[in-house]
This record gives C-alpha cells, structure tokens and sequence, in this order.
C-alpha cells in the first residue's frame, strides 16, 4: 500500500480539509493542485486486498498512520493499527481515505484498477 499512501499524502498536502457537519469532512483542491492518478493493477475480484499478511506495528507508526488518514472532523483518525494489524487493513483504510478526494473532485484525483503502465 506504499503507493497509494504516498498518493494520499500527495493530495492531502495540496487539499483544504474542513468539518461540514454531520460527521462529514469537506476536501477541495488548492488552486495549482496536481493532479494525482493512482493506477492498481489488482482489483477487488482479482487480489486487490487479499494477502495473509500481518504486521507488527508500534503505538508510534499507528500514529502517524492515524495522522495521515482523515477522522470525522477532518482532524486524524483514531485506527487501531498497533500492536499487530493486516496488511489487508492498512491497504483498505487508505483505499477509502483516497476515495474522500476522488468523490470530492474526480478530475483532481482518480483510482484506475485494473490497468497495466508500460515503461516507456
């Protein structure tokens, strides 16, 4: 999931987020945003999610997980990921966590599974 961390943290870094009540969290690019595409050659039905494996992870890295994924009021969220958490559940958080900028501005930020990049 290192590649779709990095895209959230690319996004986040060029978004405005802000509480809009009810729970929801409000994202919208900054003017000069780039524009982030993340392509995922896995998909849902074809392995995207499905490895066995668990990671020991120390209260420290849960919480600059926490840090980078957004909570309820825009602020970082409260994931137990430590002591123990799968790798399966760091990939699917920060798949829902990209989804918030997607659904906010598909132009600015898209997921494209299913799909192979050929070197140039």
């Amino acid at each position: 999931p290192v590649g779709l961390c990095c895209a959230v943290l690319l996004a986040r870094t060029h978004a405005k987020v802000h509480a809009s009540g009810a729970g929801a969290v409000k994202v919208q690019p900054v003017p000069g945003a780039p524009r982030v595409t993340v392509f995922e050659k896995r998909t849902p039905q074809t392995g995207y999610g499905k490895r066995k494996i668990t990671l020991a992870i120390s209260s420290g890295t849960g919480d600059l997980l926490n840090s980078w994924l957004l909570g309820p009021r825009g602020e970082g969220a409260c994931e137990a990921f430590a002591p123990v958490c799968s790798v399966n559940f760091i990939e699917l958080r920060f798949r829902e966590e990209w989804q918030k900028y997607e659904d906010a501005h598909p132009d600015w930020c898209r997921f494209e599974d299913n799909r192979t990049v050929e070197c140039p």
